[in-house]
Order: structure tokens, then C-alpha cells, then sequence
């Protein structure tokens, strides 16, 4: 599941960008639950729009467009990390966290 350090920090700071009412780790679980229940009869293409779509019903964020970038990166992650199970996007989701804990206090550090 490990990929390089440099994609890692890439790909973090990506989901860091993508501006959510909830947290990122919140996003994902609840991407990874609903593609759980669709991935067996959606053809991919479809499940793009009905991950966004359940996204924008949730009001985790602003608008269509940041729904449909959070489905695409989600879709990516699985495909990347190889995130075929809750266990492994749970795994996933803590490397992120430790991320970005260890940004911020490399931020309060320089204060």
C-alpha cells in the first residue's frame, strides 16, 4: 500500500486543498461506504457521478463541481493505494492524519 514519501505528501496536500464542511477523513469513509454498496452492479463511469452526487446531498461542501474532485481523488486513492477494504482506507486515512499533525506542528514550531 506504501507508496513514495513525495506522492504521499502530493496526494495529502491535494485532499488538504479540496475545501469540505467536514473533515477529509469523514469524506472518505463515507465515499468508501457508499462505493462499497455500488462498485458490484455500476459501471465506473456511473459511479463517479452517484459518489458525487451522495456528497452534494450530504452538503459537505459548496458545490457539484468540489463533489465531483473529492469522487475523482477518491476513485484515484483506491486505484493507487490499492484500497479494496474499509481496513485499508482506514489505514490510509490515519497515515493522512499523522501528515497533517506533523505539518502543523512543524507551522507551530516557526511561530
Amino acid at each position: 500500500m506504501k507508496k513514495s514519501p513525495k506522492l504521499d505528501v502530493l496526494i495529502f496536500e491535494k485532499m488538504g486543498l479540496i475545501p469540505s464542511y467536514v473533515d477529509v477523513e469523514v469524506v472518505l469513509e463515507d465515499l468508501m461506504y457508499m462505493d462499497e454498496h455500488i462498485r458490484p452492479t455500476v459501471p465506473v463511469e456511473e459511479r463517479l457521478r452517484i459518489l458525487a452526487s451522495g456528497l452534494y446531498r450530504r452538503r459537505f461542501f459548496d458545490c457539484g463541481d468540489e463533489c465531483m474532485e473529492m469522487a475523482r481523488t477518491f476513485v484515484r486513492l483506491k486505484t493507487l493505494y490499492r484500497l479494496d477494504s474499509v481496513k485499508k482506507m482506514y489505514s490510509f486515512i490515519n497515515n493522512y492524519k499523522l501528515y497533517m499533525l506533523d505539518k502543523q506542528n512543524v507551522g507551530e514550531q516557526h511561530l
